[in-house]
């Protein structure tokens, strides 16, 4: 329409060592898993250039403080290997979860409450029409 708002909001996760482990692993368990990756905003601009009249763009970064490392893993291998569930060999999984949390384990430093903080870094955009 024309006086439509298009509102965008996402994870870019990658240089964030949680992620790249995950993205790593995931590779080598699973290669024909590819992972999509985010534009950069002069790319965003020139795609929505043409039927918008105004475009924004921002970045943030927030950081999870209360992250109990086992049940990150869990989700993190759930929500990340979902799209392919059905393609899925339960021992593989259960293979890469535990490569995972021994990596995770060695890149992070824990609390004392046993917690890993994690930085995630978010685009947002918006294009008026």
């Amino acid at each position: 329409r024309d006086d439509g708002v298009l509102a965008v909001g996402f994870p870019d996760t990658r240089g964030e060592p949680l992620f790249d482990i995950m993205e790593e692993l995931i590779a080598r368990y699973f290669p024909d898993h590819s992972r999509w990756n985010a534009l950069n905003a002069a790319d965003y601009h020139r795609i929505l250039k043409g039927c918008s009249s105004s475009f924004d763009y921002w970045e943030t970064d927030y950081y999870y403080s209360e992250f109990d490392p086992s049940l990150l893993m869990d989700w993190l291998v759930s929500t990340r290997l979902e799209p392919v569930q059905a393609d899925l060999e339960e021992e593989k999984v259960q293979t890469l979860a535990q490569e995972l949390k021994e990596r995770v384990g060695e890149a992070y430093q824990m609390d004392e409450n046993g917690h890993i903080l994690v930085k995630i870094h978010r685009i947002f955009f918006t294009a008026v029409r």
